[in-house]
This record gives structure tokens, C-alpha cells and sequence, in this order.
């Protein structure tokens, strides 16, 4: 996977499926705050300090980036099964701790949760992309195909 800097500010980016590689018809509109890399740290002076770091330095951002329906759509599939899974291990673990179930079911069902909020954070890294603020005030979308960081880098700003 490759990581691609967009400029200063979001542009049009060509027909080319950031996951995939392959000629991208549809676009997903992505919106969100990013911070540099330099507030990640702060964490270690406490939440409260890294809470306001990040609010002070982050940024804005609206993309349209292209995605073929196949990468969109297992996107979308493995997030609704992991929130399920955590969900569903949630909700059991507690109802099996208030009902005095016996402590293994509570811990295989809490495991279920843990293993569902896993199944998240690996479908985020795998099926999806990143998107990073420079110390210069570039976007950047990491964790994404070379065939896409190609188009982006040959295509005028």
C-alpha cells in the first residue's frame, strides 16, 4: 500500500479505485477532521492534553474518493459485522453478568465483543484508506493501491 499527498487542499482525483487499482466509476464522499502526526504523542501528557492538541491543530477535510462498488461494499460488510459482533457480546456479556450466569459465559461472551471490535480496526487498515495531515498542511490518503498513488502524482493539480 502506498501513501499519496493531495496538496494543500482536496482536489479531483482521477477515475482510479484507491483500494483496488481498477477504473473507478463511483465515488464516496468522505468527511472528517485530520491532524499532523505531532499530536499523536501527546497523549502521553494525558487525554485532556491530547484532546486539545488535536482540536487546536487539526483541519477540515471533504473528499470524493473514488471506489469501485466491490471494495465500497466490502467495506460496508465486514463494518456491519464486526459492530454486530461487538454489539451482540456487549449486550449478552451484560445481561449474562446481571442474570449471575456463570463467569465463563460472561468472559466467552465478552470475548465475542472483543473479537468483533478487533474485526473493526482490521476491516479500517485492510478495506479502507487514511488520511493524514503534513506539518506543511498537506492532505495525504495512506494505506492505498500504487495504481491509484500513480494517478494521483501523473494528474495535474
Amino acid at each position: 500500500m502506498a501513501t499519496v499527498w493531495l496538496g494543500g487542499g482536496p482536489r479531483d482525483l482521477p477515475a482510479v479505485c484507491a483500494k483496488s487499482g481498477l477504473p473507478a466509476s463511483e465515488t464516496v464522499r468522505v468527511a472528517g477532521r485530520a491532524a499532523p502526526s505531532w499530536v499523536a504523542p501527546t497523549v502521553l501528557f494525558g487525554f485532556l492534553p491530547w484532546l486539545l492538541a488535536r482540536t487546536g491543530a487539526s483541519r477540515r477535510y471533504e473528499l470524493e474518493v473514488p471506489l469501485t462498488a466491490d471494495a465500497w461494499r466490502r467495506f460496508r460488510t465486514f463494518r456491519s459485522a464486526g459492530r454486530a459482533a461487538a454489539l451482540t457480546g456487549l449486550a449478552c456479556a451484560a445481561v449474562a453478568a446481571g442474570t449471575s450466569a456463570a463467569a465463563s459465559t460472561v468472559l466467552v461472551l465478552a470475548g465475542v465483543a472483543i473479537v468483533g471490535g478487533v474485526g473493526l480496526l482490521v476491516n479500517e487498515w485492510v478495506n479502507w484508506f487514511g488520511i493524514r495531515l503534513s506539518p506543511d498542511g498537506e492532505y495525504g490518503l495512506t494505506r492505498v493501491h500504487p495504481r491509484f498513488a500513480d494517478a494521483v502524482t501523473r494528474r495535474p493539480r
